[in-house]
C-alpha cells in the first residue's frame, strides 16, 4: 500500500514538474548609474556576460563594444519592449563597435551563443563645476536602464504561457498528489 502512495506521489510530481516551461531561462535586472567607460556583467547564477560601454558627448548616446566576451551587436533603434521578440538568433548582429542613444534596445549576442537585450533608459552627462587642470572639463556619464538575458540560448525573450494542454496536466499532477496524501492518512 505504501509503495503504491509513493509511486502516485512519484508519478504527479514527474506530470507537475514536466509542465513547467522550458523557456524559463529569461532573467531580468536593472541598470542604475553604470559610469561611463565601465564594464556591466549581466546574466544568470551560472553565465555571464561582460559589456562595455562607453558615453558620446555630447549627444545622449554611447558606444558598445565587443570586450572579452567578443560580442555582437544589433541595435533596435526606438525598440523598449524586448519582450515581444522571440527569435532574437534572427538580427544581423554586427561586430566591433556599435552606437545606441535612449530609447534603444541593443541586443548582444556572445561567442558562445548567449543572448542580452539591454533597454538604454537615460544617458545622463554630468559635468563637475571645477576645470580640470587646463581648463577642461571632464565629463562624467551613468548610463540606466534594464537589461535581459536568455541563457537558453535560443534568443527568445519572450515571456512563457503555458498552453491549456499543459494546465491541465500540472492539475492532473496536482490531483494524484492530493489523492495520494488523502490516502496515506487515511
Amino acid at each position: 500500500m505504501q509503495t503504491a502512495v509513493h509511486t502516485l506521489c512519484a508519478l504527479a510530481l514527474t506530470c507537475a514538474a514536466g509542465t513547467l516551461p522550458a523557456h524559463a531561462a529569461v532573467v531580468q535586472g536593472s541598470l542604475d548609474a553604470v559610469y561611463d567607460s565601465e564594464t556591466f556583467t549581466i546574466g544568470d547564477l551560472d553565465t555571464t556576460l561582460s559589456v562595455y560601454w562607453s558615453a558620446r558627448h555630447p549627444q545622449s548616446s554611447g558606444w558598445f563594444y565587443p570586450g572579452p566576451d567578443a560580442l555582437t551587436y544589433y541595435v533596435a533603434t526606438g525598440m523598449t519592449n524586448p519582450t515581444t521578440v522571440s527569435n532574437a538568433a534572427s538580427f544581423s548582429y554586427q561586430s566591433g563597435v556599435v552606437t545606441a542613444a535612449e530609447g534603444d534596445t541593443v541586443f548582444a549576442r556572445s561567442a558562445g551563443g548567449y543572448y542580452a537585450a539591454i533597454v538604454l533608459t537615460n544617458f545622463e552627462m554630468l559635468v563637475p563645476e571645477v576645470p580640470a587642470p587646463g581648463g577642461t572639463f571632464n565629463y562624467l556619464s551613468t548610463l540606466t536602464g534594464t537589461w535581459y538575458f536568455d541563457s537558453s540560448q535560443t534568443g527568445d525573450f519572450t515571456a512563457a504561457v503555458p498552453e491549456p494542454s499543459t494546465w491541465l496536466t500540472m492539475l492532473a499532477g496536482l490531483a494524484l498528489v492530493g489523492a495520494g496524501l488523502r490516502r496515506k492518512t487515511a
